[in-house]
């Protein structure tokens, strides 16, 4: 999915009705709410400046598999410049709303991100230190060193040609969009 405008972001926080309470009653219409408006229409200027040709190739790039420009939240770091453009991206928000924002536009993907390269993490951590235990384990329970090497041999074998199997499936949402492995609602992009 491109980037957007502030307008459409706007009007996508005008066509929800979520239930919110403030102060002890409903509110109806949340991007009239004095408390809202202003935070909201901050979010709408960042939305605007991607496509702001003083900002747009600070903060956004050409997706390799849509094609589409896309906000450098949505950017992996896989070499030092990659990193150096999302480090952009951030300074420029930061900029933007006088560092008083911690929640703009980029918040959720940086958070995704973040959740899966720590679990991914987490999981190994867990393998290096529950492997060595088990194999303690099968080798007191009179396994043989080979069948003890099996036993972990397998599965990293099924592991490994999972991964191979995933990485040709791997990519943005909208490449699997365009593969037809999720369907969104469809929505207009400028």
């Amino acid at each position: 999915m491109g980037i957007k405008t502030g307008e459409e972001y706007i009007n996508k926080i005008k066509s929800r009705k979520p239930e919110v309470w403030l102060g002890g009653r409903v509110v109806e219409d949340i991007y009239n709410e004095p408390i809202f408006k202003q935070p909201i229409q901050e979010i709408a200027n960042l939305y605007d400046i991607q496509h702001d040709p003083e900002y747009q190739d600070e903060i956004t790039h050409i997706c390799k598999e849509t094609g589409e420009r896309v906000n450098n939240a949505f950017l992996f770091p896989k070499t030092s410049e990659d990193l150096q453009k999302r480090s952009k991206l951030f300074e420029v928000y930061a900029r933007m709303t006088y560092g008083l924002m911690g929640r703009t536009l980029d918040f959720l993907n940086v958070v995704v991100t973040s959740t899966g390269i720590g679990w991914a993490l987490a999981f190994g951590r867990i393998g290096a230190i529950v492997a060595p235990t088990l194999i303690g384990l099968l080798l007191a329970a009179n396994y043989s060193p080979q069948n003890a090497f099996m036993a972990f041999t397998v599965p990293s074998i099924m592991a490994a040609l999972a991964l191979l199997a995933v990485k040709e499936r791997h990519g943005s949402y909208d490449k699997l969009q365009l593969e037809g492995n999720i369907k969104l609602k469809a929505t207009s992009n400028v």
